[in-house]
């Protein structure tokens, strides 16, 4: 079943919505006339969230003075030209947001109104529901200026945090003297994360808040920081959720949907009591909310509570009547003798049409024939003429196994519906699957528009077929009638590369390969393109394979080269293989598989003329595509080399700057070096060491035209050299330590240890963090410490359970056995260290590697603190389980830190 939160609209702004507030309609209640005025702008702005034209919302926000408090409350002196510059931008920016933004209020509750400044100012709590959005609760900033009411601030974007706030911070921030590139870019990423959120595009926030991995961030939005990640992975990684609350918790930002978050996190992990306990806290904390009833309602199902699950869809819907989730859930929930329960529910939906489709489908994929029944019958009292009625009556009597009932409604159906109609598309496979089941399948074909799809749902193998209907009256078609249908089909279709290689494929997989054969084979001269011709060879060749006729394939087929590339993904090495390669060496020599095993040779004994000879009859055959581009810069390699052999140096020259990017600077090199150029060959050398990802040192060593004294010492890297990007699968971020018993940490027992391992650090308070700030732990909170030194930062957090809550589960899913499986599930504490800051390369667009010796302080880290008492070690990352030993913490303090994690399974070392 779908869980769906809308992110980016929940937020906590005030403990009023511990609970939902008496309803300000309420006619018993007077309202000043400021309240009333407000109530009015309200109205007129839900009226115009579903305007048409992006003006009308627009009007009900003054950007301008949403602009100015900005920069008032950044606390930042402009000059005037430039803070008039700052508020066209902002006016800009804002109004393309606001554009963006395409939530529809279906209708809206105020909960409460502060005034200030003489009732001209005023912060308005607002509930508000869409179909977008289900239920959302929002604080406004309203502002009378003249006559009207516009909003000059909201919290609907920033997750607890206003945009004038953020966008204040971002400008605070940005303009100070000593702000680094580095500040600016993770400034910018949280900034444009936020705006992602705003408009609904989670994966898009989710590179967005990536991208700041291991990057310095300002301290000020550190919290904020945290808060968006553990938002936007809700739907991505529940262990990053996890991961992300916890340090927002160490920043002092504890997320707004914290709790929520952390319920649909463990969920997905299946702790379904430790989400239990999460979606009740935010419903303690927020009051009613549909969405957390939802997921309230799936744990307790999961958990054989369905009574109470009933109960939570039932809460759900008392809150937001509109909800037609909540509605299917609650009907697949209720027992059969229960299922009119929800009968009151589905009518009170506002788009009764739309739902009905929606739970017909929804019930039609759970196969639950009574839910579909009660709703087919309370459609039919309400508007026997509801589109699409006929199709679930049709569903529900395949369901209960009457297939020519089915049968003969879907074919009254599709006869009453025009051929142009986008509902045949569904009408017609429900058709066919009846057919199938009752042995139409003639008749269903000819009733189809769509005759490969129609072949592709009736022409199943008998062993798929319904082997009795309900009343054991229907028959099922046999082998022979599908076999007639499919030379209909082949007649209708005629030369259709299309039919004539799904109707092999049927022969193939009811193990008729000779038959199949013969059509695979009029199938490759059937095709259209490059991709269906090798399509139809490798099934051919698969066909002769099981025929023992694989040599076969070779002379029969064409072409040779694609008939051997398919013997090779069907068969294994042996003397087939060798055949039918040796084969095709003899009628295709000059093939580039065959080049490239000669190149070598030829080069390595000196026959630099007959290279060159076997190059240019390889370039005439050669036709350049996007697949085989390595081919060409390959052929540039050793035209290049053979010229250099031939003393060709000019040419050489020439032939190496046409070749890539990656390959130009290397062959460059070995020219000069033949020549004796020592000069131009540093040069070369030095830019294709920093330059480019093919070629290393060691390619020079190993290559005969540089002279080996002029490479006795590695060269030093060159200052601007680009670093290898960051890899989290490969690299060591964070590790968490599983302890046999629950030990004591905190700042002082992190700075004893950073002093054993000879990191001078001091302790320091929150207020004393800076993102330059270096050498010092801070007591983040009872369960975590950051420490910071030689420019990187560790997040330490611990805690006295087991890890994730249940040890037992957590040893199944590592996917261990025998002792290491037994220390997990007996484990009864944790402690967690990653690295969240290294230093990072501002020339370079994605976040670098993890320094070597910062991977092997966390291991010092780690064995100091818990060396003793570990037991297992996990990789975050990439979820792989290792026992904790001497060997480990010595791999893991390596200059191959990964390799502490190999192998995954064992406890020899």
């Amino acid at each position: 079943m779908i869980r769906f939160l809308f992110i980016g609209v929940f937020f906590a702004v005030s403990s009023l919505f511990a609970q939902d507030a008496p309803n300000n309609d309420d006619s018993d209640r007077s309202r000043s006339v400021a309240e009333k005025e407000i109530h009015q702008f309200f109205d007129r702005y839900q009226a115009a969230t579903a305007s048409e034209s992006a003006d009308d919302l627009n009007a009900c926000y003054d950007l301008t003075e949403m602009a100015n408090d900005v920069v008032a409350e950044s606390g930042v002196t402009l000059p005037n030209g430039q803070q008039q510059q700052l508020v066209a931008a902002l006016n800009v920016a804002f109004a393309q947001q606001i554009e963006l933004l395409e939530v529809v209020w279906t209708r809206h509750r105020i909960m409460q109104i502060d005034f200030f400044e003489n009732d001209s100012v005023a912060d308005v709590y607002v509930r508000s529901w869409s179909d977008e959005a289900g239920t959302a609760r929002e604080r406004y900033t309203v502002k009378k200026l003249g006559d009207d009411w516009f909003i000059t601030d909201f919290s609907d974007l920033s997750f607890g945090i206003s945009t004038v706030a953020m966008a204040a911070m971002g400008l605070r921030e940005s303009v100070k003297s000593s702000v680094t590139a580095e500040l600016v870019f993770g400034s910018k990423q949280v900034m444009q994360c936020a705006v992602a959120c705003s408009q609904g595009d989670v994966y898009l926030a989710a590179e967005h808040i990536d991208a700041i991995m291991g990057h310095p961030v300002a301290e000020t939005i550190q919290g904020l920081r945290w808060q968006l990640s553990a938002a936007v992975h809700e739907l991505i990684d529940s262990h990053v959720v996890i991961e992300s609350v916890d340090k927002a918790d160490a920043f002092g930002a504890s997320a707004p949907l914290e709790d929520y978050l952390l319920g649909q996190a463990y969920t997905d992990l299946g702790r379904y009591d430790v989400a239990l306990e999460y979606f009740q806290g935010y419903l303690n904390r927020f009051g009613h909310d549909a969405d957390a009833y939802y997921s309230i309602g799936h744990v307790l199902e999961q958990l054989d509570r369905t009574d109470e699950a009933i109960q939570a869809y039932k809460s759900a819907l008392a809150d937001t009547p509109e909800s037609v989730i909540n509605v299917g859930a609650l009907a697949l929930a209720l027992p059969d003798d229960r299922k009119s329960e929800f009968a009151s529910y589905f009518q009170a939906l506002p788009n009764f049409a739309e739902s009905f489709e929606e739970l017909g489908d929804t019930f039609i994929v759970e196969d639950d024939d009574a839910a579909l029944e009660t709703l087919n019958q309370v459609t039919i009292e309400r508007d026997p003429e509801t589109r699409h009625l006929a199709y679930y009556r049709a569903n529900l009597r395949r369901m209960r196994g009457d297939h020519v009932a089915s049968f003969d409604i879907l074919a009254d159906l599709i006869a009453k519906t025009d051929s142009d109609d986008d509902a045949r598309e569904w009408y017609e496979p429900a058709l066919c699957e009846s057919a199938v089941s009752c042995g139409r399948i003639h008749q269903a074909y000819a009733i189809c528009d769509d005759k490969t799809q129609a072949i592709n749902e009736l022409a199943v193998l008998p062993e798929k077929f319904v082997e009795q209907s309900i009343d054991g009256t229907e028959t099922q078609p046999t082998i022979d009638d599908v076999k007639s249908l499919l030379a209909k089909y082949l007649q209708d279709q005629e030369n259709s590369f299309e039919a004539t290689y799904l109707v092999g494929n049927w022969h193939a997989e009811g193990e008729e390969y000779e038959v199949a054969r013969e059509y695979f084979a009029k199938a490759i001269n059937l095709a259209n393109d490059d991709d269906d011709r090798y399509l139809a060879i490798s099934r051919c060749v698969h066909c002769y394979a099981r025929l023992d006729r694989a040599v076969d394939s070779y002379t029969e087929l064409e072409p040779k080269d694609l008939v051997v590339d398919a013997l090779e993904n069907e068969l294994p090495e042996g003397p087939d293989l060798e055949t039918v390669r040796a084969m095709l060496r003899a009628d295709q020599p000059d093939l580039f598989r065959f080049l490239l095993a000669d190149l070598p040779m030829l080069l390595r004994n000196g026959h630099y003329q007959s290279g060159l000879d076997r190059l240019a009859v390889a370039y005439e055959k050669f036709v350049p595509t996007d697949e085989n581009r390595w081919q060409e810069d390959v052929i540039d390699a050793y035209r290049t080399r053979f010229l250099i052999g031939l003393k060709r140096y000019d040419d050489a020259i020439l032939s190496a700057r046409r070749a890539f990017e990656g390959s130009s600077d290397f062959l460059r090199a070995l020219v000069y070096a033949a020549k004796g150029d020592r000069y131009n060959f540093d040069s070369a050398y030095q830019r294709c060491l920093t330059r480019s990802a093919t070629y290393a040192h060691d390619d020079f060593v190993n290559a005969d035209e540089v002279p080996k004294e002029w490479l006795t010492d590695p060269p030093v890297p060159a200052a601007d050299e680009v670093a290898s990007e960051f890899s989290p699968w490969n690299e060591v971020r964070r590790v968490v330590f599983l302890l046999k018993e629950p030990r004591p940490f905190d700042a002082s027992i992190v700075s004893k240890a950073s002093r054993s391992i000879g990191e001078a650090v001091f302790q320091i308070e929150r207020n004393q963090m800076t993102p330059d700030e270096d050498d010092y732990v801070f007591q983040c909170n009872a369960h975590a410490v950051i420490a910071a030194t030689q420019n990187c930062k560790y997040f330490i957090h611990w805690g006295s359970k087991p890890y994730l809550f249940d040890a037992k589960l957590l040893a199944e899913e590592s996917g261990t056995e025998g002792e290491i499986s037994q220390r997990i599930g007996d484990h009864s504490a944790w402690l967690a260290i990653d690295i969240f800051q290294w230093p990072q390369d501002t020339e370079q667009a994605d976040t670098v590697s993890i320094p070597c010796e910062a991977s092997q302080r966390l291991a010092k880290y780690a064995e100091v603190l818990v060396g003793e008492f570990a037991t297992v070690a996990i990789h975050s990352d990439n979820q792989t389980f290792v026992s904790c030993d001497r060997a480990f913490f010595e791999a893991l303090a390596s200059d191959s830190p990964i390799d502490a994690f190999e192998p995954a399974d064992s406890l020899d070392r």
